[in-house]
């Protein structure tokens, strides 16, 4: 491979990485607007509000088909498009003396890697667990994050204000 192509060939990955990217994003946002539904709906009508919205928006996202596409699918698509987006950016700035570039969200990289483990705990609390233990997570409803408020409230507080 000449060093004319090289360039060439790592943009066009760069390209299609961040099409992923945003694909993902898309299809993530989908899934958060949905669950963050409930949580809101809490807020302004209730606990009974909140139980009816999560029985209403988990066809959605906890489908056997669509769980995979729109959470888990989507959330790593997006972590493993930016990696590579990231080392193709290293590569190319290895050589060049001033780096310092500006970006539009600087630290929006930073927060996303902060996520990936309040996602993976809160998949794992509200998911995994249930599954474990009982059989099955679709019973999971606000009592549950009742419970935790009332004995680990300083937990689950900082737990859904990070997510």
């Amino acid at each position: 491979m000449s060093s004319n192509n090289s360039p060439l060939s790592l943009t066009k990955i760069y390209g299609l990485l961040t099409t992923i990217q945003s694909t993902s994003a898309a299809l993530f946002t989908t899934f958060t607007l949905i669950h963050g539904a409930q949580v809101l709906s809490v807020n302004m009508g209730g606990v009974r509000l909140g139980n009816n919205w999560i029985l209403m928006g988990r066809p959605f996202y906890q489908d056997e088909r669509m769980e995979g596409i729109l959470v888990t699918g989507s959330a790593t698509a997006h972590i493993l498009a930016g990696i590579g987006k990231q080392s193709i950016r290293q590569y190319w700035n290895r050589n060049k003396k001033n780096t310092n570039t500006q970006a539009l969200l600087p630290y929006h990289h930073t927060m996303g890697y902060m996520l990936i483990p309040l996602v993976g705990l809160h998949y794992y609390l509200v998911r995994s667990i249930p599954i474990d233990y009982y059989g099955d997570s679709s019973f999971i409803d606000f009592a549950y994050i009742a419970w935790g408020l009332q004995n680990k409230p300083v937990f689950t507080y900082g737990l859904h204000i990070g997510l």
